[in-house]
């Protein structure tokens, strides 16, 4: 349980950002109501997720979840498995899995509550104990005692647990645009930059607003994540076309967004700095950002 001090202060932040939001959104279907309230029905997967040359898709139990996984490259190999972040699913790794498959098996998830994996509607499974828990069967499943651990946004907030908990399962661990989580916290009570930066966090707390908001104008939200101004693509923007985009409206519209959310929902639990036991990790560690 988290201490009734981090409660107060969540919650007072949570309402001052969600009505910020809820304002903002009333505002904009006032203004566009057509544009705000369509949105498209998509039943058929889009052609580019069939795309065998990023590997093949199959199954496996962590757990007590059946997660989907796309694979490539031979299993005799070491393995590289990639955990996605949020709002993704395991095609964010379709060129990493395309040229690294020749030095390892490659293995991309989609985390629980993502993509074709289970949906668990119950918003505990989504503490980090057992989001580290599902890495750690996840690896064994795969017929594996260690990996490259590749991750980014949230699921590097799990392999920074998770290499912390389990060093002996990390060989090599690489994080794309997630600081360490003691390093987060310590520059957030610094100052108001990263914390007003954060502001989402608290937004995402709140029921129902966040899914509703991010479904406006046929998951604009998604558009403006990987290409807007402020935090889309800077360089090769190219790369990322209406295909691309279209994939990932159609694996949130068939699978929603309250999962993908709870991961939020469960980040200010008092006993996830409990997980973290060692100061230093002994494994080779490349940050990317």
């Amino acid at each position: 349980m988290a201490s009734i001090h981090v409660i107060i202060f969540t919650w007072f932040f949570v309402i001052i950002w969600t009505t910020f939001a809820a304002l903002h959104t009333i505002w904009a279907i006032i203004k566009h109501p057509i544009i705000c309230l369509k949105r498209k029905t998509r039943n058929v997967p889009p052609e580019i997720l069939q795309n065998k040359t990023y590997g093949t898709h199959e199954y496996m139990t962590a757990n007590g979840i059946q997660f989907h996984y796309v694979t490539a490259g031979d299993k005799s190999k070491p393995l590289m498995l990639f955990l996605h972040g949020f709002p993704e699913f395991w095609y964010s790794w379709r060129y990493q899995l395309k040229e690294l498959q020749k030095q390892f098996h490659v293995v991309a998830v989609d985390m629980r509550g993502y993509g074709d994996s289970d949906h668990p509607p119950d918003r505990e499974g989504y503490c980090l104990r057992n989001l580290v828990k599902d890495v750690q069967e996840m690896i064994e499943a795969l017929g594996y005692a260690k990996c490259t651990l590749v991750a980014h946004d949230w699921g590097g907030i799990i392999a920074w647990y998770f290499a912390n908990c389990h060093p002996n399962m990390v060989e090599k661990l690489v994080i794309l645009n997630c600081p360490h989580p003691k390093v987060y916290v310590t520059v957030m009570r610094k100052g108001w930059s990263q914390f007003l930066k954060s502001w989402y966090i608290f937004f995402y707390q709140c029921p129902w607003l966040p899914e509703f908001t991010m479904r406006l104008a046929d998951y604009k939200m998604l558009g403006a994540a990987f290409l807007g101004r402020k935090a889309g693509l800077r360089n090769n923007r190219a790369a990322f076309s209406p295909e691309v985009l279209e994939a990932y409206k159609y694996m949130f519209s068939q699978n929603g967004l309250t999962c993908p959310l709870n991961y939020y929902r469960k980040m200010f639990n008092s006993s996830n700095g409990k997980l973290l036991k060692k100061e230093a990790l002994e494994m080779p560690v490349l940050i990317i950002w």
